[in-house]
């Protein structure tokens, strides 16, 4: 191997070991694990009190494995505006310059006034750069599951790093009883953001390498 090879292969293979992706495992991701019927192992509830977590099994189109998470208001007046938010077990804490991506399946039982809002918290507290967009269920092509995704850096936002991570999925509603949001297959991929040092020092055996191809002509 001649010296110009060797530098390029060093310059990749730096750079190669700054973007390994990895799979955050998160317990009962697709929701089989169920602890009775109003309840998923691993997951925990909070809101008003008028939801129920139900987990079922349907026939839609889309999910992983048997089961899904189906979020609804069981009782209560109809047209309460109301919230509940469905949190994961925690997945460790937040890494420096790390760039998280989290994708989950979502359907809707049918056309109404409800939001569905999934994203990161930290410390147990929902994140807003690390959170989607409101997404309201009637804008949906069908009933059936679809993934959705979002990304969040910690190089943008060094002062999550070192809290710890969980994930959430949120129901937001105001309309009838009954109406639901239904979540299934949650991933969140981790993907270490190069540091500005690692950037440096592959441009530098870069001009090394330019300096060496002048030479040669």
């Amino acid at each position: 191997m001649n010296q110009l090879h060797r530098i390029l292969l060093i310059g990749s293979l730096a750079f190669a070991s700054n973007l390994t992706a990895a799979l955050v495992a998160i317990p009962n991701a697709s929701f089989e694990d169920a602890t009775g019927y109003w309840s998923a192992t691993n997951w925990s509830n909070a809101g008003d009190g008028s939801l129920a977590i139900q987990v079922v099994n349907d026939a839609k189109s889309g999910k992983d494995g048997n089961n899904f998470v189906n979020i609804n208001m069981d009782n209560g007046a109809g047209g309460q505006t109301i919230s509940s938010t469905l949190t994961s077990a925690n997945l460790g804490t937040f890494a420096a310059n790390t760039q998280y991506t989290l994708t989950v399946s979502i359907a809707s039982d049918s056309a109404d006034n409800r939001w569905a809002v999934f994203g990161l918290k930290g410390n147990g507290t929902l994140i807003p750069a690390a959170s989607s967009a409101a997404l309201r269920v009637d804008s949906f092509v069908d009933t059936n599951f679809h993934d959705y995704s979002i990304g969040f850096s910690t190089a943008d936002n060094p002062g999550v790093v070192g809290q710890t991570l969980s994930v959430a999925l949120q129901f937001n509603h105001g309309g009838q009883y009954y109406r639901g949001v239904s979540y299934d297959n949650v991933r969140l991929d981790a993907t270490a953001v190069p540091e500005p040092s690692t950037y440096a020092a592959v441009l530098g055996l870069a001009v090394m390498a330019l300096a060496i191809l002048r030479r040669r002509k």
